[in-house]
């Protein structure tokens, strides 16, 4: 072989290994692309998982858990989840329960009547 017919050989074997270089690099951004989508929807599901229990724990107490309960339900060493919880609870009731002496006007009206005495002041 002369060299110019060996240097036609090395030109086309070196142009055959830029286009599998390129396929190579787009293979790989096509596997980077692929991996971030997923790790984005096991992200999204975890999200929603974690609302889920939220939501869940949220109406466990709501109708009445004790931290004592929420804590053995779900596996919680510490009452400070729980607590997180029962006092959120315990707050929409109090308001709730407020919210019914407002709205019942006599008991409205013996609540006037036992303040009259500030208005002289």
């Amino acid at each position: 072989m002369s060299a110019k017919e060996d240097s036609e050989i090395i030109g086309r074997l070196e142009a055959r290994i830029r286009e599998l270089e390129a396929d190579i690099d787009a293979q790989f951004r096509r596997i980077g692309d692929d991996a971030k989508a997923l790790g984005d929807a096991v992200e999204e599901q975890q999200r929603r998982a974690e609302k889920a229990e939220a939501e869940r724990d949220a109406i466990a107490a709501e109708r009445g858990a004790t931290d004592r309960q929420l804590m053995a339900m779900f596996g919680w060493e510490s009452a400070r989840e729980a607590t997180k919880y029962t006092a959120s609870a315990d707050r929409k009731r109090l308001a709730a329960d407020a919210a019914r002496l407002i709205g019942d006007q006599s008991a409205n009206d013996d609540c006037l009547t036992e303040l009259s005495h500030l208005e002289n002041k």
